[in-house]
This record gives structure tokens, sequence and C-alpha cells, in this order.
């Protein structure tokens, strides 16, 4: 009981009505009013519509990366040398062959593709999802945003990945690997 009535002193002094110990909120806000409309809760991943678009910086990434893409598959592969040193030795990174993966991905050859390097086809179906993202949130003024909660087991389950994929690639170093 002591407890609760600290709590409840704390969120008076800050303005707030407490409808739950664990839950401040004021319920006479509604979700529009607070510009957000929902959220995860609970999960390392949260989802939210708000009036403010949080990923600008991602989408101009974005936007470049799909210019690149269609110029990559207008015009072909540069003709310099793009490979790390370690590439000339057989070590392949969890990257090598993604540019080749864009470049086929945006000209529609999926299992080429997802072959050179499977991160290719999320790459270019993510900065798509981007760039319709951001025509709606202009034109409704609502941003779809996404927020990652960085724990222990988020941290892990994407080193996983990285791993995985370079694993991949070092699998895969017959086609993406030095040309001799």
């Amino acid at each position: 009981m002591a407890q609760r009535q600290a709590l409840e002193r704390r969120h008076a002094i800050a303005g707030r009505h407490m409808t739950h110990p664990l839950a401040p909120s004021a319920p006479s806000a509604s979700p529009a009013r607070q510009g957000r409309v929902a959220v995860s809760r609970g999960w390392p991943i949260g989802f939210s519509v708000e009036r403010v678009d949080r990923h600008r910086v991602v989408t101009l990434f974005a936007v470049a990366g799909l210019a690149a893409g269609a110029l990559l598959a207008a015009f072909g592969l540069p003709p310099v040398e793009l490979h790390g040193p370690l590439h000339h030795l057989g070590i392949m990174g969890p990257t090598c062959g993604a540019t080749r993966a864009v470049r086929l991905a945006m000209m529609g050859e999926w299992g080429s593709s997802f072959q050179h390097n499977p991160i290719g086809i999320p790459l270019v179906a993510g900065a798509v999802f981007l760039v319709l993202r951001t025509a709606a949130g202009a034109l409704t003024g609502r941003w779809f945003n996404v927020r990652i909660r960085w724990t222990r087991l988020t941290i892990a389950v994407v080193v996983v990945a990285i791993l995985a994929l370079w694993i991949n690639q070092q699998l895969h170093v017959d086609l993406i690997g030095p040309q001799r």
C-alpha cells in the first residue's frame, strides 16, 4: 500500500493520472492526441503510427540504394575492383556478392540474386517499403515507425544472423570468390 501511494504521489507531481502501478498514463489523452496509435509491448521490436517520421535518414539511404540499384541494373556492374584484400585470399565476408545480388534483384532475377547473397532481396524489398512508407506518411501526416529495443537477446539474434550469412557466403566461394 505504501508503494502504491508513493507511486501515486510521484505521478501526481509529474501531472499524470495513475491507472495501474506499472502503466502510468493520462486516461483523457486519446492515442491520436499523443500521436501514437499502437505500440507492441513486451517485444524487442515495437511498431507505432505517429505524427513524426523517425526514419528520415534510413529512407534517404533507401532512396540512394534504389537509385544505385537501378543504375546497376541498367548499365551493369562497375569496371573497378570493389573487393577487399581478404576476398583475394578466398575469405568471403557477409556482404560479398551483395552488389550483384541487389543488381539481380532489381532486374527481377530472384534466384540468381539469392544465390549471390540472400540479403539482396530483403534489401531491395525493404528499400521499396521505406519509399512507400514515406509516400503514405507524406499524404496522411501519419508515419509508421519501428523501434528496436537492443536487449541481449536482440543482439544475439543479430550476431547469429550475421554469422549464418557469413558461413553461407563462405560456402558459396566458388560463385562469389576471386576468379582465377
